[in-house]
């Protein structure tokens, strides 16, 4: 069980001296965070992560004890899981702003990182509602706008139907936009071939481009669907039929933060590498498709 979405979790050097906490920090490396990412889309376990050293730096005792964090978490995933169950597309948007947010890393430089200040570097809906709901919270309680953007893309995959994610939080930085690499892309609806470029640069692999982009084409493609359901439906309504079927709030313990969404599937994955398409359309991402699988529900 992988934690796909902690790659939102890496921060710059540069702001960490700033702020002068070193000595009560703990350091954490991409490559800890990133164990086998494509495990958590049910994918071959031997598609492992590429190298790649990016340091995390947090602090702690930011949330105090472990009650308070618990609380913070648990805030930020119920109104994350609110607003996706009112708007799917912004799931989507959630999940790949959190990636983009790590992805401002640049290996060689070893300068950028996932601090939460991409939410200056693009004007979307995602990065809107993460400094909202920052802003928000701040009236209540401490948290950051990088654990925000974490913590959201995490909630995103999970709304999804993916596993839960444990994500660390105490993340510090972020008040700058600041960031060692082009993440546009990224944020795009559809991933290029720009997109494998932009995580080479950031120290990871074509294997880690295709895992992450089964996972975000999977979830855009549950979206899709449940438009087009919503469609058919407005058309039964018109012929007359005015069936009423009462939703229940009733369900697992991965329903704790309300409904979840209908699971991705490996439908997106399976199109993609046939049709060589997006990211696909490179060999080495293609091969690495190939070998993956997504399981739905409880293995998945």
């Amino acid at each position: 069980r992988a934690l796909i979405c902690a790659i939102a979790t890496f921060l710059s050097c540069s702001n960490v001296s700033s702020l002068h906490i070193q000595a009560t920090t703990h350091r954490i490396t991409r490559r800890a965070f990133l164990t086998a990412p494509v495990a958590i889309a049910g994918a071959s376990a031997v598609l492992g992560p590429s190298p790649a050293e990016a340091i995390v730096y947090y602090d702690p005792m930011l949330y105090g004890d472990a009650e308070l964090k618990v609380a913070v978490i648990n805030r930020v995933r119920q109104k994350v899981r609110d607003a996706i169950t009112k708007d799917p597309a912004l799931g989507v948007e959630l999940f790949s702003l959190g990636i983009a947010d790590s992805l401002k890393y640049n290996a060689k430089t070893q300068e950028g990182g996932g601090d939460g200040s991409v939410t200056k570097l693009v004007d979307s809906a995602a990065s809107k509602f993460a400094v909202k709901l920052s802003k928000d919270l701040q009236k209540s309680t401490q948290i950051t706008l990088a654990d925000v953007v974490a913590l959201a893309s995490a909630e995103a995959y999970e709304t999804f139907g993916g596993l839960r994610v444990r994500v660390q939080i105490g993340r510090v930085g972020g008040d700058k936009a600041a960031t060692a690499q082009n993440v546009q892309a990224v944020l795009s609806p559809s991933w290029d071939a720009s997109v494998t470029q932009t995580f080479e640069g950031a120290g990871l692999g074509k294997r880690d481009v295709a895992a992450l982009d089964a996972v975000r084409g999977g979830m855009a493609e549950v979206v899709k669907n449940m438009q087009m359901a919503k469609e058919d439906e407005a058309y039964v309504n018109e012929m007359g039929e005015t069936d009423f079927i009462p939703k229940t709030s009733f369900g697992g313990a991965s329903q704790i933060f309300g409904a979840s969404l209908t699971p991705f599937d490996d439908k997106y994955l399976k199109a993609a590498v046939k049709g060589k398409k997006g990211v696909f359309a490179d060999d080495n991402v293609r091969a690495a498709g190939e070998k993956m699988s997504i399981k739905s529900g409880k293995d998945g």
